[in-house]
């Protein structure tokens, strides 16, 4: 999953979290969703990542992403995820919820510490959950860092 999310590839992690998930009880999830989705997903990238420092609810910007990728040198990529859970019975929108993190992590800057650091490229991930099914969308900062794509 490290190396997808390095490598930018919002479809193979969307996939990967999907198999994680599925393994997962339904019940495990019932209480606060996005506090147990947060704390699997970071402890496998902490557990694995011996390069990139895996970094929860810092305090970039003007809030706190999820989770911050930074990676060994500058001009190497970085990465931000942003989670959010949609509740299935009331039918929540993906879509929106997807679009919400997208815009939370650029309205918020979060990518700001990692700008500085000089990640090169940095993936903006939002990734959303709805139970047992998971989605992922990715915005990219563009070499220019003011822009996004």
């Amino acid at each position: 999953m490290l190396e997808a999310l390095i490598r930018g590839d919002a479809l193979e992690v969307e996939q990967l979290l999907t198999t994680l998930i599925q393994s997962a009880s339904i019940h495990d999830v019932a209480r606060q969703p996005e506090n147990f989705y947060h704390g699997i997903i970071f402890g496998i990238l902490r557990a694995f990542a011996t390069s990139y420092e895996v970094l929860s609810n810092r305090e970039p910007g003007f809030g706190r992403p999820d989770v911050l990728i930074r990676p060994p040198q500058a001009g190497s990529p970085g990465v931000v995820l942003e989670f959010k859970a949609v509740n299935n019975n009331r039918h929540d929108d993906f879509e929106q919820a997807l679009q919400s993190a997208l815009q939370q992590i650029q309205d918020q800057d979060y990518a700001t510490e990692l700008r500085a650091f000089g990640a090169q490229p940095i993936h903006e991930f939002a990734v959303v959950f709805a139970g047992k099914r998971v989605r992922v969308r990715k915005q990219e900062i563009s070499p220019d860092e003011e822009s996004y794509l």
